[in-house]
Protein backbone atom coordinates (compact mmCIF):
# COMPACT_ATOMS: atom_id res chain seq x y z
CA UNK A 1 0.00 0.00 0.00
CA UNK A 2 1.30 3.44 -0.66
CA UNK A 3 -0.47 7.19 0.26
CA UNK A 4 -0.85 9.80 -2.12
CA UNK A 5 -3.42 12.68 -2.21
CA UNK A 6 -5.90 13.48 -5.21
CA UNK A 7 -7.12 17.35 -5.42
CA UNK A 8 -5.17 17.45 -2.01
CA UNK A 9 -7.37 14.82 -0.22
CA UNK A 10 -5.81 11.99 1.42
CA UNK A 11 -5.86 8.25 -1.34
CA UNK A 12 -4.61 4.90 -0.55
CA UNK A 13 -3.19 2.64 -3.31
CA UNK A 14 -2.22 -1.26 -3.86
CA UNK A 15 0.90 -1.28 -5.87
CA UNK A 16 -0.11 -3.26 -8.96
CA UNK A 17 2.58 -4.42 -11.70
CA UNK A 18 0.10 -7.07 -13.01
CA UNK A 19 -2.71 -4.38 -14.39
CA UNK A 20 -2.04 -2.07 -17.14
CA UNK A 21 -4.11 0.68 -15.73
CA UNK A 22 -4.46 2.41 -12.49
CA UNK A 23 -7.66 2.35 -11.09
CA UNK A 24 -9.74 4.13 -8.56
CA UNK A 25 -12.46 2.62 -7.00
CA UNK A 26 -16.02 3.52 -7.42
CA UNK A 27 -16.61 4.54 -3.74
CA UNK A 28 -13.45 6.41 -3.82
CA UNK A 29 -14.80 8.35 -7.04
CA UNK A 30 -17.37 9.54 -5.40
CA UNK A 31 -15.68 10.76 -1.95
CA UNK A 32 -13.34 12.21 -4.49
CA UNK A 33 -16.34 14.34 -6.72
CA UNK A 34 -14.26 13.14 -9.61
CA UNK A 35 -16.32 13.26 -13.08
CA UNK A 36 -15.29 12.94 -17.01
CA UNK A 37 -13.11 15.27 -18.69
CA UNK A 38 -15.40 17.64 -21.10
CA UNK A 39 -12.32 18.11 -23.31
CA UNK A 40 -11.89 14.57 -24.57
CA UNK A 41 -15.70 13.47 -24.05
CA UNK A 42 -18.20 14.34 -26.50
CA UNK A 43 -21.10 12.98 -24.27
CA UNK A 44 -19.67 14.39 -21.14
CA UNK A 45 -23.14 15.53 -18.74
CA UNK A 46 -21.29 15.67 -15.30
CA UNK A 47 -21.00 11.73 -15.29
CA UNK A 48 -17.90 9.40 -15.64
CA UNK A 49 -17.84 8.15 -19.35
CA UNK A 50 -17.93 4.30 -20.16
CA UNK A 51 -15.34 3.32 -22.11
CA UNK A 52 -13.17 0.80 -20.55
CA UNK A 53 -13.20 -3.37 -19.74
CA UNK A 54 -10.90 -5.00 -17.57
CA UNK A 55 -10.17 -8.49 -17.59
CA UNK A 56 -7.72 -10.87 -15.33
CA UNK A 57 -8.50 -13.49 -12.51
CA UNK A 58 -12.50 -14.11 -12.54
CA UNK A 59 -13.56 -12.42 -15.59
CA UNK A 60 -13.62 -9.01 -16.21
CA UNK A 61 -15.00 -5.51 -15.34
CA UNK A 62 -16.57 -2.44 -17.18
CA UNK A 63 -15.18 0.69 -16.31
CA UNK A 64 -15.10 4.97 -16.77
CA UNK A 65 -12.18 7.39 -16.94
CA UNK A 66 -12.46 10.33 -14.42
CA UNK A 67 -9.91 13.35 -14.04
CA UNK A 68 -7.94 14.41 -11.49
CA UNK A 69 -7.07 17.59 -11.47
CA UNK A 70 -3.73 17.08 -9.16
CA UNK A 71 -2.16 14.01 -7.92
CA UNK A 72 0.60 13.87 -5.42
CA UNK A 73 2.70 10.38 -4.61
CA UNK A 74 5.66 11.17 -2.21
CA UNK A 75 7.42 13.72 -3.19
CA UNK A 76 5.69 13.45 -7.39
CA UNK A 77 3.01 16.12 -8.11
CA UNK A 78 1.13 15.51 -11.41
CA UNK A 79 -1.73 17.79 -12.99
CA UNK A 80 -4.88 16.51 -15.35
CA UNK A 81 -4.46 12.99 -14.31
CA UNK A 82 -6.91 10.22 -16.03
CA UNK A 83 -7.44 7.52 -13.85
CA UNK A 84 -9.82 4.15 -14.61
CA UNK A 85 -12.36 3.83 -12.22
CA UNK A 86 -13.96 0.01 -11.90
CA UNK A 87 -15.45 -2.51 -8.92
CA UNK A 88 -12.27 -4.47 -8.87
CA UNK A 89 -12.47 -6.00 -5.78
CA UNK A 90 -10.10 -3.81 -3.72
CA UNK A 91 -9.16 -4.83 0.07
CA UNK A 92 -8.68 -1.52 2.04
CA UNK A 93 -7.20 0.61 -0.81
CA UNK A 94 -9.03 3.13 -2.61
CA UNK A 95 -7.13 1.76 -6.16
CA UNK A 96 -4.40 0.32 -7.82
CA UNK A 97 -1.12 2.43 -8.96
CA UNK A 98 -0.33 0.62 -11.58
CA UNK A 99 1.49 0.07 -15.10
CA UNK A 100 0.44 3.29 -16.97
CA UNK A 101 2.19 4.99 -14.29
CA UNK A 102 5.12 3.05 -13.10
CA UNK A 103 6.38 2.16 -16.67
CA UNK A 104 7.91 5.90 -16.90
CA UNK A 105 10.39 5.23 -13.63
CA UNK A 106 12.92 2.51 -12.63
CA UNK A 107 11.19 1.02 -9.19
CA UNK A 108 13.07 0.29 -6.64
CA UNK A 109 11.05 -2.43 -4.94
CA UNK A 110 11.63 -3.72 -1.32
CA UNK A 111 8.85 -5.49 0.30
CA UNK A 112 11.00 -6.37 3.24
CA UNK A 113 11.42 -2.80 4.05
CA UNK A 114 7.85 -1.90 2.95
CA UNK A 115 9.17 0.77 0.34
CA UNK A 116 9.15 1.67 -2.72
CA UNK A 117 11.24 4.56 -4.49
CA UNK A 118 11.15 5.61 -8.44
CA UNK A 119 14.08 7.30 -10.65
CA UNK A 120 13.44 8.58 -13.61
CA UNK A 121 16.28 8.84 -16.06
CA UNK A 122 17.07 12.73 -16.90
CA UNK A 123 19.11 14.81 -19.44
CA UNK A 124 21.90 12.54 -20.90
CA UNK A 125 21.55 9.43 -18.10
CA UNK A 126 19.62 6.54 -19.76
CA UNK A 127 20.52 4.23 -17.51
CA UNK A 128 20.23 4.92 -14.05
CA UNK A 129 22.43 3.11 -11.58
CA UNK A 130 21.14 0.52 -9.21
CA UNK A 131 21.22 1.74 -6.02
CA UNK A 132 21.42 -2.21 -4.38
CA UNK A 133 24.43 -4.10 -3.00
CA UNK A 134 25.68 -7.35 -4.43
CA UNK A 135 24.84 -10.01 -4.96
CA UNK A 136 23.17 -9.25 -7.82
CA UNK A 137 21.33 -10.82 -10.55
CA UNK A 138 20.01 -9.40 -13.82
CA UNK A 139 17.50 -10.50 -16.06
CA UNK A 140 16.14 -9.19 -19.11
CA UNK A 141 12.68 -7.85 -18.83
CA UNK A 142 10.63 -8.85 -22.47
CA UNK A 143 9.96 -6.27 -25.26
CA UNK A 144 7.76 -3.38 -24.10
CA UNK A 145 6.02 -3.27 -27.41
CA UNK A 146 4.47 -6.58 -26.87
CA UNK A 147 3.24 -5.79 -23.36
CA UNK A 148 4.61 -2.91 -20.99
CA UNK A 149 3.79 -4.61 -17.60
CA UNK A 150 7.37 -6.69 -16.03
CA UNK A 151 7.76 -9.97 -17.85
CA UNK A 152 10.45 -12.15 -17.93
CA UNK A 153 11.59 -15.57 -18.70
CA UNK A 154 11.64 -18.27 -16.15
CA UNK A 155 12.51 -21.91 -15.79
CA UNK A 156 10.90 -24.20 -14.16
CA UNK A 157 11.51 -27.86 -13.82
CA UNK A 158 13.38 -27.69 -16.88
CA UNK A 159 10.28 -26.02 -18.82
CA UNK A 160 9.99 -22.46 -20.29
CA UNK A 161 7.46 -20.04 -18.98
CA UNK A 162 7.17 -16.21 -19.69
CA UNK A 163 6.27 -14.93 -15.96
CA UNK A 164 4.88 -11.52 -14.78
CA UNK A 165 6.18 -9.69 -11.50
CA UNK A 166 2.51 -9.20 -10.33
CA UNK A 167 2.90 -7.30 -7.22
CA UNK A 168 -1.00 -7.83 -7.39
CA UNK A 169 -0.85 -11.37 -6.63
CA UNK A 170 -0.94 -12.48 -3.12
CA UNK A 171 0.58 -15.96 -4.37
CA UNK A 172 2.57 -17.33 -6.99
CA UNK A 173 0.18 -19.02 -9.43
CA UNK A 174 -0.06 -20.85 -13.02
CA UNK A 175 -2.49 -20.91 -15.50
CA UNK A 176 -4.10 -24.14 -17.06
CA UNK A 177 -2.44 -23.47 -20.59
CA UNK A 178 0.90 -23.68 -18.98
CA UNK A 179 0.02 -26.58 -16.18
CA UNK A 180 -0.87 -28.74 -19.61
CA UNK A 181 2.60 -29.02 -20.38
CA UNK A 182 3.12 -30.35 -16.90
CA UNK A 183 0.40 -33.07 -16.93
CA UNK A 184 -1.58 -31.47 -14.06
CA UNK A 185 -4.99 -30.32 -13.81
CA UNK A 186 -7.38 -28.48 -11.18
CA UNK A 187 -9.60 -31.70 -11.45
CA UNK A 188 -7.84 -34.53 -11.18
CA UNK A 189 -7.66 -36.60 -8.02
CA UNK A 190 -4.39 -36.56 -6.23
CA UNK A 191 -2.98 -34.89 -2.92
CA UNK A 192 -2.38 -31.42 -3.67
CA UNK A 193 -4.41 -28.86 -1.67
CA UNK A 194 -7.31 -27.50 -2.90
CA UNK A 195 -7.29 -23.61 -3.42
CA UNK A 196 -9.57 -20.35 -3.72
CA UNK A 197 -8.45 -17.41 -5.20
CA UNK A 198 -9.90 -14.02 -6.59
CA UNK A 199 -8.78 -11.45 -8.84
CA UNK A 200 -10.35 -8.50 -10.91
CA UNK A 201 -13.33 -10.56 -12.01
CA UNK A 202 -16.41 -11.48 -10.17
CA UNK A 203 -16.18 -14.85 -9.97
CA UNK A 204 -14.17 -16.78 -7.18
CA UNK A 205 -11.48 -19.12 -9.10
CA UNK A 206 -10.51 -22.68 -7.72
CA UNK A 207 -7.38 -24.28 -8.22
CA UNK A 208 -4.55 -26.69 -6.56
CA UNK A 209 -1.32 -25.68 -4.73
CA UNK A 210 1.53 -27.94 -6.30
CA UNK A 211 5.42 -28.24 -4.87
CA UNK A 212 7.94 -28.05 -8.33
CA UNK A 213 11.25 -28.93 -7.90
CA UNK A 214 13.05 -25.78 -9.27
CA UNK A 215 12.28 -22.31 -10.24
CA UNK A 216 15.23 -20.59 -12.08
CA UNK A 217 15.57 -16.76 -12.84
CA UNK A 218 18.39 -15.52 -14.56
CA UNK A 219 21.27 -17.43 -12.43
CA UNK A 220 18.98 -17.87 -9.46
CA UNK A 221 17.49 -20.73 -8.72
CA UNK A 222 14.49 -21.22 -5.90
CA UNK A 223 14.06 -25.01 -4.61
CA UNK A 224 10.64 -26.73 -4.05
CA UNK A 225 8.58 -23.62 -4.79
CA UNK A 226 4.51 -23.63 -3.86
CA UNK A 227 2.76 -22.71 -7.13
CA UNK A 228 -1.24 -22.74 -7.15
CA UNK A 229 -2.96 -23.44 -10.23
CA UNK A 230 -5.54 -21.86 -11.26
CA UNK A 231 -8.98 -23.11 -13.13
CA UNK A 232 -8.65 -19.80 -15.34
CA UNK A 233 -7.34 -18.97 -18.36
CA UNK A 234 -6.32 -15.05 -18.41
CA UNK A 235 -6.06 -13.07 -21.85
CA UNK A 236 -2.61 -12.65 -21.12
CA UNK A 237 0.31 -13.28 -22.96
CA UNK A 238 1.70 -15.09 -19.79
CA UNK A 239 2.42 -18.41 -18.21
CA UNK A 240 2.40 -17.60 -15.00
CA UNK A 241 2.25 -14.92 -12.36
CA UNK A 242 5.06 -14.17 -9.69
CA UNK A 243 3.40 -12.77 -6.50
CA UNK A 244 4.31 -11.51 -3.45
CA UNK A 245 4.58 -14.71 -1.76
CA UNK A 246 8.39 -14.91 -4.65
CA UNK A 247 8.68 -10.92 -4.14
CA UNK A 248 9.20 -10.94 -0.53
CA UNK A 249 12.35 -13.79 -0.79
CA UNK A 250 14.38 -10.84 -2.55
CA UNK A 251 14.81 -6.89 -3.18
CA UNK A 252 13.94 -5.94 -7.04
CA UNK A 253 14.76 -3.72 -8.94
CA UNK A 254 12.58 -3.08 -11.84
CA UNK A 255 14.54 -1.27 -14.50
CA UNK A 256 12.31 0.23 -17.29
CA UNK A 257 15.09 2.37 -18.58
CA UNK A 258 17.42 -0.71 -19.17
CA UNK A 259 14.32 -3.31 -19.57
CA UNK A 260 15.89 -5.55 -16.92
CA UNK A 261 14.91 -6.87 -13.39
CA UNK A 262 17.48 -7.02 -11.01
CA UNK A 263 17.53 -9.09 -7.83
CA UNK A 264 19.13 -9.05 -4.58
CA UNK A 265 19.27 -12.12 -3.18
CA UNK A 266 19.30 -12.47 -0.07
CA UNK A 267 17.16 -8.97 0.40
CA UNK A 268 18.71 -6.31 2.11
CA UNK A 269 17.70 -2.50 2.61
CA UNK A 270 18.14 0.44 -0.04
CA UNK A 271 21.25 2.64 1.20
CA UNK A 272 20.48 6.09 2.24
CA UNK A 273 21.15 8.57 -0.61
CA UNK A 274 22.94 11.70 -0.23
Amino acid sequence: MVEGKINDMPVKFELDTGAFTTVLSPSAVKRLKLYGDPDKSEHFRGQPDPRWTMEGIGGARIGDEVLAHSFDLGKLHGRNFHFLTADVGLNGADGLLSTDFLKEYDVDLDIAGHQIRLYRAIGSCSRPKVFLEPPLYIVALLPIDEDPRPRVKVTLDGKSLTALIDTGARGTVMFPRAAKRFGLRVDQPGTDEKTRMTGIGPRVVTGIRHVFGALTIGDLTIQHKSIEIADDDVPDNVDMLLGADFQKLMHLWLSNSSRSLVIQFPPRPSPDLP
